[in-house]
């Protein structure tokens, strides 16, 4: 809910310098010498607004996300207080993630790049027979080529609906129990189709720009190979998901031109 008010928040101080342009316009055709005045005030603006992003633009990214859930359960033993922290208490996962790579603009405010990153997600697995928690980690290391279009909303403020597809590789390894130590590695492959839908850039200046992006539509193929008779076994998930104010993400962006 904080997510939604803060972008509700960010689109309204917008409004104010919509309403000032349009109140200066009108007031300047009252007198010739208020138009000159007004009309060096105005170049003024101008020049210190932000254009849109223009065709063969070209930039540098760098993006980090995160989610996860921590559950901490309190107990009164025997007169003593025991305190139990578990990571993923729900088992839907821990989501982290950085990327770089580049952008370029084919034509005004269409934007498409290329980020290469490293992923990882922890679930919670439950407990073993000597009651320890049990975590499978999923390690992979991705390219991501995407679309992305700019809808500038106010002066500093871009709309950016953006369309990607990941492609991910590396390993998966389950706990199966930790005293003694026993895991099962398998080969893993993620390919995700996502449209982030809830994605903003702040703009301070035409060469930086800021990242906010809190969800959208995502469709996830995953693959598993180990395990089983001459540890062939292969496993494949589909899932989608609809994660609106769910998943979040920052990134930094450096404009050349």
């Amino acid at each position: 809910m904080k997510k939604v008010l803060s972008i509700i928040c960010i689109l309204m101080l917008c409004l104010p310098a919509v309403a000032q342009k349009k109140s200066s316009s009108k007031s300047s055709s009252k007198s010739s010498v208020a138009t000159s005045s007004y009309s060096g005030g105005s170049s003024r603006k101008a020049s210190s607004s932000l254009e849109p992003h223009h065709r063969n633009q070209v930039g540098i990214t760098a993006d980090i996300g995160y989610w996860g859930q921590v559950g901490i359960v309190t107990r009164d033993v025997a007169g003593q207080t025991q305190t139990t922290t578990t990571v993923d208490p729900n088992g839907q996962g821990i989501d982290f993630s950085f990327s770089v790579g580049a952008n370029w603009f084919a034509i005004k405010n269409l934007e498409i790049g290329l980020s290469l990153g490293y992923a990882s997600t922890k679930w919670y697995m439950g407990v073993d027979a000597n009651n320890d928690d049990l975590y499978r980690v999923q390690s992979l290391f991705n390219f991501t080529p995407q679309v992305a279009y700019h809808i500038p909303l106010c002066g500093w403020l871009d709309y950016v609906p953006a369309f990607y597809t990941s492609f991910g590789f590396g390993s998966r390894k389950t706990e199966q129990n930790i005293n003694p130590y026993q895991t099962l590695t398998q080969r893993s492959t993620r390919i995700i189709v996502g449209l982030d839908i809830v994605n903003f850039e702040i703009r301070p200046n035409k060469n930086m720009g800021l990242m906010l992006n809190v969800g959208g539509l995502y469709y996830n193929t995953s693959i598993q190979v180990g395990g089983g008779a001459n540890n062939r076994n292969v496993a494949i998930t589909n899932t989608t998901s609809l994660s609106l104010f769910g998943n979040a993400s920052v990134g930094f962006r450096y404009y050349f031109n």
